[in-house]
């Protein structure tokens, strides 16, 4: 699939950062807003998560949800993409709300990437459709998944919440539990919106929570 290639998601946010210098229009928020201010009213409402515990947003595009969370007090903010131009229009936006947040042009699944950084580790890791695109990746899909999963695993801090918040459109949360069993607990899910089709009951959004294992 095309969303599993870096040259689809250099070209649509050129365009979308193009469209915001113009228009003032930031672009896609990635499953809409309705499930990035779920997923943003969890973290605010965990009691684990403070104004100042280290959030980390992996493939965070644009930025919005860390420029929702930094609305509401929280300051130790940073979104990674392996895509320069998401990072470059997430910089620009977070600079024109006039808001500190940090950003990084990071592939998250090159070991070297990571170490080089230098990042502290995190209380909190953030997903919005980042697993998605690395399993429609052409390439070796399943081992990327495996990958993505222990590098997630590393950034969290243990001596801190140590929570991995994912949202997919691709994946039930059922799977999901499967997908990230061997590094992580499962917490609990944010509800999405269901509908019923053929006698059964789905979601089109999975959001789950999971826990580093000690």
């Amino acid at each position: 699939s095309v969303l599993g290639m870096i040259e689809y998601w250099d070209s649509s946010y050129d365009r979308e950062l193009k469209e915001y210098k113009d228009i003032g229009d930031y672009g896609q928020v990635w499953f809409g807003e309705g499930t990035m201010k779920k997923v943003v009213n969890w973290v605010s409402s965990c009691p684990e998560v403070t104004p100042d515990s280290p959030i980390l947003d992996v493939g965070c595009g644009n930025g919005i949800s860390l420029v929702e969370l930094a609305k509401r007090g929280y300051t130790k903010l940073t979104g990674v993409d392996y895509c320069a131009s998401a990072v470059r229009l997430a910089a620009h936006i977070a600079k024109e709300e006039q808001l500190d947040i940090t950003y990084q042009t990071l592939d998250l699944l090159n070991s070297d990437d990571v170490s080089n950084l230098g990042f502290e580790r995190f209380s909190v890791v953030l997903d919005k459709g980042t697993f998605d695109a690395v399993s429609l990746s052409p390439d070796d899909s399943q081992q990327k998944r495996k990958v993505y999963s222990e590098m997630i695993s590393r950034l969290l801090d243990p001596d801190s919440a140590r929570l991995f918040v994912i949202s997919s459109c691709n994946w039930t949360n059922a799977e999901l539990k499967v997908h990230f069993e061997k590094e992580f607990d499962f917490v609990e899910e944010i509800p999405s919106p269901k509908f019923n089709f053929g006698g059964k009951s789905g979601s089109t959004v999975s959001n789950a929570i999971f826990k580093k294992k000690l």
